[in-house]
């Protein structure tokens, strides 16, 4: 018998020569990168949703309107409703679809509808903020800047959308319904 180590030393300047037994458990498939970028991105906006509805709701209950709001002041619930539907679509949803659950997608639909609301009552608000004033350049910086905006979150809606459509038909191949 000698007095050698069983396994050779390791030479600290020699890269290493280590071998890892192939995995025999079962890999869970990936979600696809659209999807998973496009849910922590709605799971975010929709975590901002929170304070932004908290902040509204508080606002609508304490400050009265003079007359010139009154008609603007009549769309804050639809506003703090249409925030708050997507706040509680869709966090969960996004959760659900991260997490890679059936259910998640079904919230994720009740989400870009609770945003189309949400829309639709900007939209309602702007034609009640547009400025009656005769001066071009405000009326022209007024529609530019809604349009602009408009684009923003009809773009955003659309892809998150597409994301949902596309995790449907992924969740699908991969675990087809019995």
């Amino acid at each position: 018998m000698s007095n050698s180590p069983i396994f050779p030393t390791q030479n600290p300047y020699q890269p290493s020569t280590a071998t890892y037994a192939p995995s025999t458990g079962y890999a869970a498939p990936k979600l696809p990168t659209f999807c998973l970028v496009m849910f922590i991105l709605s799971l975010v906006f929709a975590g901002i949703r929170v304070p932004l509805v908290l902040m509204g709701v508080f606002a609508w209950a304490a400050i009265q309107p003079g007359p010139d709001e009154a008609a603007v002041y009549a769309s804050v619930p639809f506003e703090v409703l249409s925030g708050a539907a997507i706040a509680l679509f869709g966090i969960p949803g996004n959760i659900g679809m991260l997490m890679k659950r059936r259910w998640g997608a079904v919230l994720g639909i009740l989400t870009v509808a609770a945003s189309l609301f949400s829309m639709a009552v900007a939209v309602w608000q702007l034609t009640l903020m547009y400025p009656g004033s005769n001066n071009p350049a405000e009326q022209a910086g007024f529609i530019g800047g809604a349009a602009v905006t408009m684009v923003i979150r009809i773009t955003l809606i659309g892809l998150y959308a597409m994301a949902v459509l596309k995790f449907q038909q992924w969740l699908s191949s991969v675990r087809p319904t019995t």
